[in-house]
């Protein structure tokens, strides 16, 4: 039986669902204005790289921001992230970032045979321009090891391709370590310690 709060939910039909095939790229998209309440269908894919559309109401944890247009930052593991978004928003080797929560930037791996979509922490924009997939992660098991092996296989075709500019991906397991790491990048971008 369902519970009271759920049967007081307007049922809304989905009229005409968007059906994409796995193997094309989709033709289009339902955008939900947070504003008005009102969802809308898109006719083209989402812009590759946007964050200009982010709009969503959350209950988790949140801190603000100042590197970044999108007006708060969701932390849900409380200390690790929240010292994350400290030292990002420190850092002068940081232009701007995004917590990727509501931006539907995945990468797809498989583990154990079934195919699964991880979703990094966060996007960061590096002085030098590269966006930097940047991990937040204390322990790591064998499921978060196919992750970062698909984030780095995926970041090397995504460079090799080159149209999205260059990109690095990082896992941190000390948040107390970006402001040293991003230090040692504005010394020698060169040879930039989180990108390789």
């Amino acid at each position: 039986m369902p519970l009271a709060a759920q049967q007081d939910l307007p049922i809304q039909p989905v009229n005409k669902p968007i059906l994409c095939s796995p193997f094309e790229i989709p033709r289009g998209h339902w955008q939900y204005m947070t504003k008005t309440s009102e969802a809308f269908r898109g006719s083209t894919r989402r812009p590759i790289g946007s964050t200009a559309q982010v709009d969503f109401k959350t209950v988790r944890p949140c801190v603000g921001t100042a590197k970044s247009h999108i007006n708060l930052v969701v932390v849900d593991t409380g200390s690790w992230e929240q010292a994350a978004v400290f030292r990002l928003e420190q850092s002068r080797a940081v232009v701007a970032y995004a917590r990727n929560d509501h931006l539907e930037f995945t990468i797809p791996y498989e583990f154990e045979g079934v195919t699964h979509a991880y979703t990094p922490n966060f996007l960061v924009r590096l002085a030098d321009g590269t966006t930097l997939i940047l991990e937040i992660k204390g322990e790591e098991d064998e499921q978060d090891r196919a992750k970062h092996q698909a984030a780095r296989r995926w970041l090397a075709a995504v460079n090799h391709w080159g149209k999205l500019g260059r990109w690095g991906f990082w896992v941190c397991r000390d948040p107390q370590q970006l402001g040293e790491k991003f230090r040692a990048l504005l010394d020698c971008p060169v040879s930039n310690p989180l990108t390789g």
